[in-house]
């Protein structure tokens, strides 16, 4: 072992902040001893910490509910009964049997709004907190059931979400993906969406939604560096809607 003559640095972790399973304690073999800590203290050389940091798992949130809110959501809340938890992890299910991950929030939240549902069908949920220890119980299941598909006359923007596409050699180009409803919250599909990049990125695009009524519109040009970037929704024209003509809809990067 290598021989170390330096100093004994005192030093303070809060381990269920900060342990990630790569903190450890180590002997120094030989050099310096450790100083004599004054009398009636509890200092000691080092401390040894267990493969969880300590700590304890979350507890299990409860009271979990589902309320319908169209034929294409559906929200859900739950009671959040512990103060140690890093994250609530939501998982989803067709049959209440069989459920997959849905998405995660973060602490201290106690609601989620899932939309994009297929409609007139039931949908199950279940909430676990976590930390770096581990997962709670699962909570209560709960379940509903969307609504039946209302025709709209309108069509409008539901979102736009920006984000960049590398393009390698440290160039990237920009991307904007639109989905698109009805006035009565229904995806919209083959409908063509067009709109305008300005800021790092100056240039005009459009695209067509999908079965989600997603679009994806990416810019032809590319940039290097830190980018900035606003992309306009300016139309969307879709058989048997009203089209979209304004005013615009803008989101920046």
């Amino acid at each position: 072992p290598t021989v170390y003559e330096g100093r004994t640095i005192m030093h303070c972790h809060i381990l269920e902040h900060e342990d990630q399973g790569a903190m450890g304690w180590m002997d120094v073999l030989g050099g310096v001893a450790a100083p004599t800590y004054p009398v009636g203290t509890t200092f000691s050389p080092y401390y040894q910490i267990d493969n969880n940091g300590g700590g304890t798992v979350p507890l299990a949130p409860t009271n979990l509910s589902a309320t319908v809110v169209s034929s294409s959501q559906i929200n859900i809340a739950w009671t959040d009964n512990s103060d140690n938890e890093f994250e609530f992890e939501i998982e989803r299910s067709l049959d209440g049997v069989t459920f997959v991950p849905l998405t995660t929030v973060s602490a201290e939240t106690v609601s989620y709004s899932d939309a994009s549902l297929a409609a007139e069908t039931t949908y199950f949920y279940q909430v676990r907190a976590t930390n770096a220890v581990g997962a709670s119980d699962y909570s209560n299941t709960a379940s509903a059931t969307t609504d039946p598909a209302t025709a709209g006359a309108l069509v409008q923007v539901r979102t736009v979400t920006l984000s960049t596409v590398s393009q390698g050699r440290g160039q990237k180009s920009a991307r904007a993906v639109v989905v698109v409803e009805d006035d009565q919250g229904n995806l919209v599909s083959n409908a063509t969406v067009s709109g305008t990049f300005t800021g790092s990125y100056n240039e005009a695009g459009d695209g067509v939604t999908d079965a989600n009524g997603s679009a994806t519109i990416d810019t032809s040009a590319t940039a290097k560096g830190g980018v900035s970037f606003t992309f306009c929704v300016n139309t969307i024209t879709v058989a048997g809607l009203t089209d979209y003509l304004g005013p615009d809809v803008c989101s920046g990067f």
